[in-house]
């Protein structure tokens, strides 16, 4: 088992722990064991650990800042724990209980599963609810794996199909990468690695993750949706996605264009049209299972007035890829960026960042020259550059949720 550790003592409270392991739901063709792999570590948290349920467990824990908790995702398990400097053993107890000794509790999982068919109930109809089911299905372009939460999805989750997956999930600890970052010392650290981690077990199977082949719509996907709305508004939705090889510069030049959007949307469609309290705008990279850059844009408005307003969207992004952006405007967000870089290194949380994705990408965002020299360095041309590429021939979904005609 790797474990990698770096005292940190900005937060004298503090001691995080992070895992995880290659893998996760996309292990299984199963699609009925999905549900379950979703929320295994959830329920598994709740039902307690060991001979404690959960409120003898919280009665155990009195006085104490520990805790530890476990999760599956679409690619990845992973565990996350955190503790005072005093009581670290007692984290690592509980690491090694989540691993060692979970506990299946049938009274606790029937409690659960109730609660939840009555949430199912109160969802119902639910505009918010239609509307993020809509963007799942549609996003995804319908594909089997992508389920919504209803009855029948309950009726999916039992407790025999919690405990398989999770014990399958997390039966090999040699395949966990840990890491702790803290305000705790390397000979307090070590010994307690070496017992609770030490003895978990352990064996030479090494998993990666499966490409299910999860993708969205190719080209433009133009959908107007009418969802029952008390407040008479209207939604647009609107995501631009674009698979194209990764590169450090053109992952921060889609973080700054996302900002400058925003602030051009913020004159454009608040502030001169009146339209909508503020425009969200958010791009990012995934890089597993393939890599592809995004950016999302969405806001509300008068329903009769998001025909006017929408094109205004594609308006601006057209505008910076034919004038590209100002020199202003570029300083502007490159410098908000640095010193949020600068302020965040003050905090523990920015080590165990900076760390894990050193080990997951090779690449160390602390190191200036890839971070810092790359956004001092930005030219009001490099994004326009990026703008192009990004854009071009990019996948589009493009919804509206509208109220529906009475």
């Amino acid at each position: 088992t790797k474990v990698i550790y770096r005292k940190a003592d900005y937060e004298k409270d503090d001691v995080t722990l992070n895992a995880y392991s290659l893998g996760g739901s996309s292990l299984y063709d199963d699609i009925d064991l999905l549900p379950a792999l979703s929320n295994a570590g959830a329920f598994v948290n709740a039902y307690g650990v060991g001979d404690y349920d959960a409120i003898q467990l919280g009665k155990l824990l009195t006085g104490k800042q520990a805790a530890c908790s476990v999760s599956v995702g679409g690619l990845s398990e992973s565990v996350g724990a955190a503790c005072s400097p005093k009581d670290f053993e007692t984290m690592m107890q509980l690491l090694y209980m989540r691993f060692m000794k979970p506990r299946f509790d049938a009274q606790a999982h029937d409690v659960i599963i109730s609660q939840n068919r009555i949430r199912v109930k109160q969802m119902e109809g639910q505009p918010q609810v239609i509307m993020q089911d809509s963007v799942s299905l549609i996003a995804s372009n319908y594909n089997p794996r992508t389920l919504l939460f209803n009855d029948s999805y309950l009726d999916k989750l039992t407790i025999d199909r919690v405990e398989k997956v999770y014990r399958e999930r997390f039966a090999n600890v040699a395949d966990f990468t840990f890491f702790i970052v803290g305000n705790i010392d390397e000979e307090v650290v070590k010994p307690m690695v070496e017992k609770y981690i030490g003895s978990i077990n352990a064996s030479d199977a090494r998993e990666q993750w499966i490409d299910r082949k999860v993708r969205g719509p190719k080209g433009k996907t133009e959908k107007v949706i009418q969802i029952p709305l008390e407040v008479s508004r209207a939604t647009v939705l609107i995501s631009f996605r674009k698979e194209m090889p990764f590169a450090l510069k053109d992952d921060f030049a889609n973080t700054i264009l996302s900002n400058i959007l925003t602030n051009r949307y913020t004159k454009t469609i608040r502030e001169d049209q009146g339209g909508t309290y503020g425009v969200g705008v958010s791009g990012g990279v995934t890089r597993e299972p393939v890599v592809a850059y995004s950016m999302q844009m969405n806001f509300d408005c008068d329903p009769n007035r998001y025909a006017e307003l929408k094109p205004l969207i594609y308006k601006e992004v057209d505008n910076i890829i034919k004038d590209g952006v100002t020199e202003e405007e570029l300083s502007k967000v490159v410098k908000n960026l640095l010193k949020e870089s600068a302020q965040s290194k003050e905090h523990n949380s920015y080590w165990m960042t900076i760390i894990k994705h050193f080990y997951r990408t090779g690449i160390n965002l602390n190191d200036p020259k890839n971070y810092e020299d790359i956004l001092s360095n930005m030219k009001p041309a490099d994004i326009q550059d990026f703008a192009k590429r990004m854009f071009k021939d990019a996948d589009v979904i493009d919804l509206v949720f509208e109220p529906e005609a009475k």
